[in-house]
């Protein structure tokens, strides 16, 4: 697979542990390479929480990532009711955040894009109940 050109299209994240499963996918899964961290920072950021997205705007809507077609990837943790959250508030509340800008956006929520959780329920998924 080739490069992906992170200048134009940026992966959105909402914490470290996040942005470390999504560089392992990227790097071992796809072969997808970084010279540092700052490569990383920049194509894969973290945002620190849901509610910080928006402070990242600036990141999204640059002339040449209109331009060129880029994509924003926005994985966040869909979380539950408990938490102020569940899967279509967060949904809702994400596009809320990213509509009006010119690059596109696609959203997917831990733990399957469907389901309220988040990304330890994801990783308890992988395995098997009698190795819990």
């Amino acid at each position: 697979m080739p490069d992906i050109d992170f200048n134009i299209h940026k992966i959105f994240v909402e914490g470290t542990t996040d942005q470390g499963l999504i560089q392992f996918i990227l790097e071992e899964k796809f072969d997808q390479e970084f010279e540092n961290d700052a490569a990383i920072n920049t194509a894969i950021v973290d945002c620190k929480g849901w509610k910080n997205l928006g402070d990242k705007l600036k990141l999204f809507d640059t002339t040449k990532r209109v331009e060129e077609g880029g994509i924003n990837l926005i994985i966040f943790d869909a979380d539950s009711k408990q938490n102020h959250g569940g899967a279509e508030k967060r949904k809702q509340e994400l596009l809320g955040v990213t509509s009006g800008i010119k690059v596109k956006c696609e959203i997917f929520l831990f733990p399957d894009d469907g389901h309220d959780g988040d990304l330890e329920d994801f990783y308890c998924s992988c395995f098997k109940n009698e190795m819990l």
